[in-house]
């Protein structure tokens, strides 16, 4: 049985930087998981899971602590 592979979550995927980092970590054996915008994926996201989702609402104020 071979080992359960690390994930990793990777948010714009579908930009140069978002596209070079999918690409870097499947190479590595990581299980990708790439999000973006909802838009149609780039064939450079082939070795990802793709979710298109809109993760703005979720952005956390720093300044203002979960309590």
């Amino acid at each position: 049985m071979s080992p359960t592979p690390e994930h990793v979550l990777i948010t714009g995927a579908t930009g140069g930087i978002g596209q070079a980092l999918v690409r870097t970590f499947a190479e590595a054996g990581f299980a990708v998981i790439a999000t973006d915008l909802p838009t149609t994926p780039p064939p450079g996201l082939a070795s990802a899971h793709y979710v298109a989702a809109d993760l703005a609402r979720f952005a956390a104020d720093a300044r203002c602590p979960l309590r």
